[in-house]
């Protein structure tokens, strides 16, 4: 029922500290009644007791107040130390993918979902399904006797990227194959990055936004090709639209110190989006604040994240 009482019953030999990190990264010690960032910043000092009360059970000496020695092992409270950083949600994520190879607890899109329904993106499972292409109008081949060319259009995606790697085509360029991942499944594209802009986002796990030509494939009938034409970080296309960004309070981290921390924080993060502070104040309920144009930001990954370092997670969300 607790990470020392779970750390206490295993053997050591074939679950030591690197299977136990795994173990809280992946989600599986989440009902162990701890956050993960704080289970993590304590497994050693499970260990450490684990095996100490091994010793005291394995030694030969009989004490008069052995009993009671033992008692009071048994009844140790499990105290916990804070973890140096709280761990925000992006991070959570990226360690269930990176013990995982997959997410559990959620998406890395999910925490722009009420932006993206304001946003003019596509889902890929409609992208790639011929369908979307049978309302195009067809297009000429110019100077071939008005052959009908492959339908091609043009429409914009939030995605992450879960496998990019480049190769060499025939007149000495390099091109990008990439496997996109949405809500609604995956997808390949390709990318001819020729001034290597984009390759560094694409290369990265972030969330994106991509300007998509999608057509007709010339290689497989009745199959549908997409090409990248621009790439963006998702967070920065989501802060320039977003209207403001709404920060959750309880009125007991009001102390003078964390609100000289959220001024620093807010002052090196300007930028044009809204702030909102709602405030639970005991015996009142929810109180809105609006901040005044001098407190407008960038609400971008940096500052979110930093805020729920702050204050916790999902402490602040867009829109």
């Amino acid at each position: 029922n607790s990470l020392y009482d779970l750390i206490g019953r295993v053997d050591a030999r074939k679950v030591n500290r690197k299977a136990m990190e795994v173990l809280i990264k992946s989600g599986a010690c989440d009902s162990l009644g701890q956050p993960r960032d704080v289970l993590w910043a304590n497994v050693s000092r499970a260990i450490q007791r684990a095996q100490e009360e091994q010793r005291e059970r394995d030694s030969p000496q009989v004490s008069l107040f052995g009993g009671l020695l033992g008692e009071a092992a048994a009844q140790r409270p499990d105290t916990y130390a804070p973890p140096d950083s709280t761990w925000t949600q992006h991070e959570m994520l990226a360690n269930e993918k990176e013990v995982l190879g997959f997410y559990v607890s959620g998406h890395p899109l999910d925490r722009f979902a009420r932006e993206l329904q304001r946003m003019d993106v596509r889902a890929l499972a409609t992208l790639k399904d011929p369908e979307f292409l049978k309302g195009i109008p067809a297009r000429s081949r110019p100077g071939d006797s008005g052959a009908p060319a492959p339908k091609r259009t043009y429409a914009n995606a939030a995605v992450i990227v879960v496998q990019y790697k480049e190769r060499p085509i025939n007149d000495g360029r390099r091109m990008g194959i990439c496997v996109l991942e949405d809500r609604s499944g995956q997808a390949e594209a390709l990318c001819f990055d020729d001034d290597g802009k984009y390759t560094r986002l694409l290369s990265s796990d972030a969330p994106l936004w991509l300007r998509l030509q999608v057509g007709e494939d010339r290689r497989e009938e009745g199959k549908v090709a997409l090409r990248i034409e621009e790439a963006h970080a998702l967070a920065d296309k989501v802060a320039d639209n977003a209207p403001r960004l709404c920060l959750r309070l309880r009125e007991d981290q009001c102390t003078s110190k964390v609100m000289r921390e959220l001024q620093d924080l807010l002052s090196n993060h300007a930028g044009p989006a809204r702030l909102l502070v709602r405030l639970a104040v005991a015996g009142v309920g929810d109180v809105d604040i609006e901040a005044g144009t001098r407190w407008r930001i960038k609400a971008d990954d940096a500052l979110i994240g930093a805020l729920e370092r702050l204050f916790g997670r999902n402490t602040a969300r867009l829109g």
